[in-house]
């Protein structure tokens, strides 16, 4: 995600298998440090190293970049979700408001 693209692609399966064994993957220069370090972390083929869903979102790459990216943490997983949805697809302040209005009275009842 931090790259555009997938870290390990071959039309070959052998050959996508043994990229992702291998680990053999690049990091384009236009990555951060911090972002470099964490692809670093999560693509560890040692699963005792590699890092868990907390650990990453406790990166420091993960929190500068999550904290600019939500404007106010909604109270269910649902809701955060349409949030995101509703600011990467431009859907309008009214229907994302009303579908949210109507998810709260949903929960309520």
């Amino acid at each position: 995600m931090l790259c555009g693209y997938l870290p390990f692609e071959d039309p070959n399966t052998d050959k996508l298998y043994k990229k992702i064994l291998d680990c053999d993957y690049s990091i384009p220069n236009y990555v951060s440090e911090s972002g470099r370090n964490l692809i670093q972390k999560i693509l560890n083929t040692n699963p005792d190293e590699r890092y868990t869903i907390q650990q990453i979102k406790n990166h420091p790459w993960f929190i500068k970049n999550f904290d600019k990216s939500k404007k106010s943490e909604p109270d269910s997983p649902s809701l955060y979700a349409l949030d995101i949805f509703s600011q990467r697809t431009q859907i309008s302040e009214h229907m994302s408001t009303n579908t949210i209005q109507q998810n709260n009275k949903n929960q309520a009842n």
